[in-house]
């Protein structure tokens, strides 16, 4: 006898809550396939497994069943309702989950997911949903089903294709990191499409025979909707924690731009950019307090000695990582600096205007080490191999205020736009990012992608990078491109014969500004003459230019009849590369008066193929020009002298900083061995008099307000006016120098003095002789600026007692002796 077919009708509120928990299902997969970055690594992993479990077990195993609590059997008769078996009911949650790692795993194989992989992995996914469809109707107890073949036919492409456009679109999108939340969550509505689809189109051709009354012993459909509805709610909470994380990520990156940061800027081979899955940079406060006058008059920037320190610390972690200890200690332990540390519990400190004045220098040290280490950990690295300081900190944190042109800072230290001040619009920053650059290898770069970092072009992630920091996006991509530059081998000069211009203009502030490449400012703007150096020969000859004006140098190259013995092939390429400086610095008549040098200068330069370290020569034509100057072309700046040679020093050690590393050990040393204890001082008032008056107190070896500078790169002395500077004699001792002005620095606490005051006063003469070594070793920079200085070019001769300045500086930059400054103080 043939068996009756049931008849079949559906409930719609079920049929709608089962799309909904396929779409929760599918989306909470592409939110984790999202953040899957390699195939290796028990992150990527982790991340893997949760996706098939996410997607076989939510959305479509429990969208089966809710799907199924759809179907009334015989106008709803409880008798000849859907019974399951469990076994069939448990192996279909499995099976699709076990297929697609295979389908997933498929998407990572390689940086980016082809199309054929894609394919691959649709057709797996489409499998999936079909095999644990079937799997779980063979679990029916009750009922013997059979199917019309065309439904099924149709139902196995619905769910390949749908599966297919939904993965195609969503990693189109995630590799151009435009997939913001809505677009994924578009991808798993077509993605649940596919499930659902199929899943309906193979019931549409589902034909139910009773059993008759055979004895079965399955579960209801009520019980296991249950437990499919208890599994979706657990897939929500899931998407909810994502959510939650990825908030408090770009939450935590926006608090962090009005800080002081430390951040991990890494490049591959290809000058990706490696950052976080919410796409930004991997990084750490240094201090959850600051303000610019926490450093005294200066901003913390390339000029303030304190940047210089950590700058070098960067390149001698080294000589730090066995004190970085003793420093978290000091950090979570002593009443002043505990305020300044990360997450102190503390309430927010007052404007620095309304604190008593205090040496931060020292504190900001350690806490820009600790960061550092915390940095290292993160990022699973040694602390030797995090990488170097970046030249220069990015401002962020930006907001725009609205006032009165009249009332608007125009100070230099302040940025701000043309329109702004036109507008009445002033942008202030209130944070600064500190970046430490490295460029990865492939090894390296496989590594961190097994760590869950990715790696990105700088145009596909600048926007929410930029928001992130709160800066402006042109401004963040060209600050990324100096630093991808700077990690390269473009930083450095090719092998080979350059001529160079040596440009300086009087800095507002202190010493020197140097005109440089603005995407390369480590290097003088330079054109190649050979390139090869030349023969003794041919530089002999060329002594006979020595001194010249570059348009006497240039007469003379053109006109052979001269008398000057020189190869016509070298007079040739020498003018020729006259030629093109001039085209490369834009000021024709500047460039005519500045003096060319013969003297030979071999600097580090891009590596070829002889052994050893490769060097470059360099000649050079010199100017100075006045304080007022500016760049006549966009593509080169000016930057303060003083770090332009210590990069030019760093960059010609091989090895560790010998001055630095004994500077580190007499100012941090005792961090090592003993507990600093504070000092209590029975007369506070006598005390902080003494510590206001020059040359009496407490003094340390880089006062926020008084660095020390030798020569242009070091012999100068910082007075308490930022817009003056004192010439030091080179004749005068240690003692001698001891009445420059300087002021006070003492504990935020009135009945204390800091461990690190106590420490400093002990070390002063001995960090005097340490500067005083620094400048002895100079460098190139320092040789190139003794022909500036006693040269017939303009800067003056040298006379016993004093320097003589033949610089056209304006009253805001006041050159004086040191008695001069005492007059004018005593008549204040």
């Amino acid at each position: 006898m043939a068996q009756v077919a049931s008849e079949v009708s559906y409930a719609g509120w079920h049929i709608v809550l089962s799309f909904f928990t396929s779409l929760v299902g599918c989306v909470t997969t592409l939110e984790l396939l999202q953040r899957r970055t390699s195939t290796k690594g028990l992150y990527n992993w982790a991340m893997l497994f949760a996706a098939a479990i996410t997607m076989g077990g939510f959305g479509i195993w429990a969208m089966h069943f809710v799907g199924n609590r759809a179907i009334v059997l015989e106008h709803g008769d409880p008798e000849r309702q859907i019974l399951y078996n469990p076994g069939f009911t448990a192996l279909s949650f499995f099976v699709p989950i076990l297929v697609l790692v295979f389908a997933f795993y498929t998407l990572g194989v390689t940086n980016r997911a082809r199309q054929l992989h894609i394919a691959i992995a649709a057709c797996l996914t489409g499998a999936a949903v079909c095999g644990m469809h079937y799997l779980g109707q063979l679990g029916v107890e009750n009922y013997h089903c059979s199917y019309h073949v065309q439904n099924v036919i149709g139902a196995a492409i619905i769910s390949v294709i749908a599966s297919y456009v939904a993965l195609s679109v969503f990693f189109r999108l995630r590799q151009a990191w435009t997939d913001s939340w809505w677009k994924r969550a578009l991808c798993g509505a077509v993605l649940a499409v596919a499930v659902s689809g199929m899943h309906w189109t193979a019931a549409a051709g589902t034909i139910y025979h009773w059993k008759g009354d055979v004895k079965v012993h399955g579960n209801s459909k009520l019980k296991t909707s249950i437990i499919a509805s208890s599994l979706s709610i657990g897939c929500c909470l899931m998407l909810l924690v994502v959510a939650i994380i990825r908030g408090h990520n770009r939450r935590s990156a926006r608090i962090k731009a009005q800080r002081l940061v430390l951040a991990c800027a890494y490049f591959d081979e290809s000058g990706n950019l490696m950052v976080t899955q919410e796409g930004v940079l991997l990084s750490e406060k240094i201090t959850n307090h600051y303000v610019e006058k926490t450093f005294g008059e200066d901003e913390l920037s390339r000029t303030q000695p304190t940047y210089l320190w950590v700058f070098r610390a960067s390149r001698n972690w080294s000589v730090l990582k066995d004190l970085i200890a003793g420093m978290k200690d000091y950090l979570e332990n002593d009443a002043t600096a505990r305020k300044y540390r990360p997450g102190h519990p503390s309430p927010a400190l007052q404007d620095d205007s309304c604190e008593t004045p205090i040496n931060f220098a020292p504190i900001f040290k350690q806490l820009f080490c600790v960061a550092a280490q915390q940095l290292a950990v993160s990022v699973h690295e040694p602390l030797e191999r995090l990488g170097t300081l970046f030249e220069e900190p990015l401002d962020t944190g930006a907001i725009s205020i609205n006032v009165p042109a009249k009332a608007l800072d125009l100070s230099p230290t302040r940025s701000f736009s043309t329109n702004d001040v036109e507008g009445g619009f002033q942008t202030i920053t209130r944070g600064k990012y500190f970046f430490i650059n490295r460029r990865l290898n492939r090894t390296e770069v496989a590594r961190f992608a097994a760590l869950g970092y990715r790696f990105a072009s700088v145009d596909q992630i600048a926007d929410p990078l930029a928001k992130s920091m709160q800066v402006n996006r042109d401004n963040m991509i060209a600050h990324i491109e100096r630093m991808r530059i700077s990690t390269s081998s473009e930083n450095l000069m090719p092998p080979g014969l350059h001529l160079a211009c040596f440009m300086l203009r009087p800095s507002m502030y202190k010493s020197f500004d140097v005109l440089v490449p603005e995407l390369r400012q480590s290097q003088l703007p330079y054109t190649t003459v050979h390139s090869s150096a030349f023969s003794q020969g041919q530089m002999s000859q060329l002594r006979a230019f020595d001194d010249l004006s570059m348009r006497e140098v240039m007469k003379l190259l053109a006109n052979p009849s001269t008398g000057i013995e020189l190869r016509e092939e070298c007079r040739w390429q020498l003018y020729n590369a006259f030629v093109k400086l001039l085209e490369l610095m834009g000021d024709t008549d500047t460039m005519m008066q500045a003096k060319f040098s013969t003297k030979e200068f071999h600097i580090p330069c891009q590596s070829n193929s002889d052994p050893g370290p490769a060097t470059c020569t360099l000649l050079t034509v010199r100017s100075i020009r006045n304080i007022h100057a500016t760049s006549a072309r966009k593509d080169l700046t000016y930057i303060p002298l003083t770090f332009f040679s210590a990069q030019q020093q760093i960059q010609e050690l091989d090895a560790p900083d010998e001055i630095f590393a004994q500077s580190v050990h007499r100012e941090f040393g005792h961090l090592l061995h003993e507990e600093p204890e504070k000092q209590v001082i029975t007369n506070n008032n006598r005390v902080s008099r003494k510590a206001s008056v020059p040359g009496i107190g407490a003094k340390s070896s880089e006062s926020t307000r008084s660095p020390i500078f030798k020569n242009p790169l070091g012999n100068f002395k910082k007075s308490r006016r930022s817009d003056e500077t004192t010439i030091v004699h080179h004749e005068r001792g240690t003692e001698d120098e001891s009445d420059v002005e300087m002021n006070g620095v003492r504990s935020m606490d009135s009945s204390t003095i800091s461990p690190f005051e106590i420490h400093t006063q002990r070390t002063q003469s001995e960090t005097t002789d340490l500067a005083a070594l620094e400048n002895e070793r100079g460098g190139w920079v320092t040789e190139l600026l003794d022909l500036l200085r006693f040269g017939v070019d303009g800067w003056g001769a040298a006379r016993r007692g004093g320097w003589k300045w033949d610089i056209n500086v304006e009253s805001s930059f006041e050159v004086r002796t040191k008695e001069q400054r005492l007059d004018s103080c005593s008549h204040e």
